[in-house]
């Protein structure tokens, strides 16, 4: 699910920085997945990327007065939103909510053959790939260096440390958090279940999120927890599989929910639900880019140009919203 939204609501946002500076986030955002969609689709990459329309439903964190205001910020903010009373949600959609939001600009992909395509095209641009895991970091005069367990070093004029929720030990950052999260994926569905091809997330705190696949299965996530040990975090599958198929059939009631696939995963995210890009605190050589929440593809495509504008010394000052030590 590529969501220009933020798992932090515009109006939740706006009362933390300020509305000029929580429409200019959603807006990157928003342009980030635009441009990640071209992207993918000017390399000819086979990632079964679609656009998309998002369908944000209200939940036990906002309800309907909530999500009018929400929409009426995004329209403020020149955000591509529609808002959707209960009767036009279930007439459009089949869905019992209280209401809505509808907006434009999503996508979806495979992740796997989206990172597939990418790595493959940046080898073909001259990348070379190795195979270690990274132990040590160090600047030395004009060089970044990384040692590898396999002894062998790699070094350059930077660095940028983007290993997912686990951070190197030179990074200690109190705004990041580290979750697991569940998921299963149906057995293909009969043909008109799912509505219109959105992709289907709630306003709540901890929000379930699902959409279909290409062969008609239903994906649907959440239940996400504080847990950071993959033996803890496995042994719950079986429970957090059968809590999403419940759920699925609460907001589906015509889904078959017999599961043919389940699994879990860890990521790294913030309390404010901005990613954290730039410069490593304390090094000039080094630069990072973490905590990406509910927004990791798109967070990790606009991370990508922040951190080559650095690089080349093109700062702007939209940066510092994302920054180590905002």
């Amino acid at each position: 699910m590529l969501l220009w939204e933020l798992d932090q609501p515009l109006r939740d946002l706006t009362a933390i920085t300020g509305f000029e500076t929580a429409a200019e986030i959603y807006r990157k955002s928003f342009a980030a997945t635009r441009a990640l969609y071209e992207t993918t689709r000017s390399l000819q990459l086979d990632a079964n990327m679609h656009p998309r329309c998002s369908l944000y439903l209200a939940g036990e964190g906002m309800g309907a007065n909530e999500l009018l205001d929400e929409k009426r910020l995004r329209s403020r903010a020149g955000l591509p939103s529609v808002y959707l009373d209960h009767r036009i949600l279930a007439q459009q959609f089949g869905i019992i909510r209280e209401a809505a939001i509808l907006s434009k600009g999503a996508a979806e992909a495979d992740p796997i053959l989206l990172s597939r395509g990418f790595l493959q095209s940046a080898i073909q641009l001259g990348a070379r790939v190795y195979d270690g895991e990274a132990q040590e970091f160090h600047e030395m005069g004009r060089e970044a260096v990384v040692g590898l367990d396999s002894r062998s070093v790699v070094s350059g004029s930077f660095v940028v440390l983007a290993t997912g929720y686990s951070l190197p030990s030179l990074l200690k950052l109190e705004n990041h958090r580290i979750t697991s999260t569940w998921a299963i994926a149906t057995a293909p569905q009969s043909r008109g279940v799912w509505p219109d091809g959105v992709l289907i997330w709630e306003a709540a705190d901890n929000y379930s999120y699902a959409r279909a696949t290409v062969d008609n299965r239903i994906i649907i996530g959440g239940e996400d927890a504080e847990i950071v040990e993959p033996h803890q975090r496995d042994a719950l599958i079986p429970v957090k599989s059968a809590t999403l198929a419940r759920k699925l059939v609460t907001l589906l009631p015509r889904a078959e929910p017999t599961v043919d696939f389940q699994w879990a995963g860890t990521f790294g995210k913030t309390i404010d639900s901005l990613p954290m890009i730039g410069r490593s605190p304390g090094c000039r050589r080094m630069l990072g880019a973490y905590g990406y929440g509910g927004n990791g593809i798109t967070f990790s495509f606009l991370a990508a140009h922040i951190v080559m504008a650095i690089i080349e010394d093109r700062y702007q000052a939209w940066f510092d919203y994302f920054a180590f030590d905002r």
